[in-house]
């Protein structure tokens, strides 16, 4: 109903903004890095390229727990007046090693514990630059400290990276499984 609602009074719907964008992606299109719209419900995020294409192939790939974790992250970077960057941090991050947990067939590690016990899971020093994005959730969102929080900006280039890590391994999980 509230969707109904919102189309009425000339709101745009979040499916329509994702399929406008997902379409400007397949076609090419220059689009924004990441889009936003206002709407009666204050400020909505919906992410950069990589966030949708990884809901999408995570989806697609039967890995539901994963992408439920993803959109989990948008709607916590789209909490209004205050985002929840913690949030939307320790989701991306959920994802990430769902997924690293799945390929590497290692059900109980952490994803760092992943990268050091999987050479070549992700190539060199992508795998380095994965230990380092770890190492920041986990110092800056999975164990926090008082006083400690990440701007805005960089939860969005985190919650990225985690979601691009995670259609990679999803992609690469499939070729190898065909």
């Amino acid at each position: 109903t509230r969707l109904k609602n919102q189309a009425r009074m000339g709101e745009p719907l979040m499916e329509d903004l994702i399929e406008s964008y997902q379409a400007a992606m397949h076609a090419g299109t220059d689009f924004p890095a990441t889009i936003a719209y206002e709407g009666k419900a204050g400020l909505v995020f919906i992410g950069p390229p990589a966030v949708l294409q990884a809901e999408q192939q995570l989806d697609s790939a039967g890995q539901a727990t994963a992408a439920s974790e993803i959109r989990e992250a948008i709607r916590d970077l789209s909490r209004r007046p205050d985002p929840d960057l913690t949030g939307a941090v320790q989701h991306s991050m959920a994802a990430l090693e769902c997924v690293a947990r799945e390929v590497s067939g290692d059900g109980k590690a952490t994803l760092g514990d992943i990268l050091k016990k999987t050479p070549g899971l992700v190539p060199q020093p992508l795998d380095q630059a994965l230990e380092k994005v770890w190492g920041y959730a986990s110092e800056m969102a999975r164990h926090v400290r008082e006083g400690r929080t990440p701007n805005f900006e960089e939860v969005e280039l985190l919650v990225s990276q985690a979601a691009s890590a995670s259609t990679y391994l999803s992609k690469k999980s499939r070729k190898t499984r065909a």
